[in-house]
């Protein structure tokens, strides 16, 4: 008992959990309901000039930096032994817990610290974009960024971002060329990619490389 829920069942919950506070949000007024909040200010300069908003290259920069300083302290977790601790769990929760390990305590920090990490990007992508609406927090967005995770690979940190990067620019593409079909490509190309690669494209490259070197 008090072990919670785990595994896909865990997954869902979430996702509907997401659900639910799109629809919240959707009906509440003081955050502009479903036409959502509009003309965020753009991010500033932290020191005086005659013009104090950043740029569009400026933010772009900005959003970048931080993007490589986040991953670079996500990295330097991973090389701890709280790291570790979370791999263990990741690989075989029952045995970790097993011997010993406070599991839920470590996955409610991995929890927590991803709000943090989904927070600091949302505050990043209103300033950037000056508006913010109900979709943005529910459903839809919280299903792409797990296949965000499953094209790019899991098992190397680096492949969540690459996979994000990647799917993006694969939209942005079937858009232009199938217009109002490129939903549904884009769907049935996920599909290929998880039966072809069930570790993300990332580990199927690794996974040839290590046949490779044996």
């Amino acid at each position: 008992g008090g072990r919670g829920i785990t595994g896909a069942h865990l997954a869902v919950v979430t996702l509907c959990a997401a659900v639910v506070i799109e629809i919240a949000a959707g009906r509440w007024a003081f955050i502009g309901g479903y036409n959502g909040l509009r003309g965020v200010p753009p991010l500033t300069t932290p020191w005086p000039r005659e013009d104090i908003y950043l740029s569009g290259l400026e933010t772009y920069f900005l959003v970048f930096g931080i993007l490589v300083l986040v991953y670079f302290l996500l990295l330097w977790l991973t090389q701890t032994s709280f790291g570790t601790l979370l791999a263990a769990i990741r690989s075989n929760e029952e045995r970790t817990r097993f011997l010993g390990f406070d599991v839920t305590i470590a996955k409610l920090f991995a929890f927590l610290l991803s709000g943090m990490v989904a927070g600091l990007a949302g505050g990043l992508f209103a300033a950037q974009f000056g508006f913010v609406s109900p979709q943005l927090i529910g459903f839809a967005l919280s299903t792409e960024v797990l296949i965000w995770v499953a094209v790019g690979g899991r098992g190397v940190l680096l492949a969540a971002v690459a996979g994000a990067l990647l799917v993006r620019w694969g939209e942005d593409q079937l858009s232009d060329q199938l217009g109002q079909y490129w939903l549904l490509a884009t769907g049935l190309l996920f599909i290929v990619i998880v039966v072809v690669a069930p570790r993300g494209l990332f580990g199927r490259v690794l996974d040839l490389s290590a046949r490779r070197k044996s």
